[in-house]
């Protein structure tokens, strides 16, 4: 939906990445749960699609834990 159709508030709160990513960045002690980041995701709308994208790109160069 969110790219097949540009609909621009699409947050699919059950992509372990999109958890990983914002649990990382928002210096959570584990990952959200899907309706934890549903809650977190929120305070985007109604731009929850941009969020989705820059939190898949943060993930992709987010360093490991350690």
């Amino acid at each position: 939906m969110m790219f097949a159709l540009g609909r621009p508030d699409i947050l699919p709160v059950g992509d372990i990445a999109l958890q990983a990513a914002a649990g990382r960045l928002l210096g959570l002690e584990t990952r959200p749960s899907p309706d934890e980041l549903e809650e977190i995701g929120e305070r985007w709308r109604p731009y929850r699609s941009v969020a989705s994208v820059m939190l898949w790109h943060f993930y992709k160069k987010m360093p490991a834990e350690g």
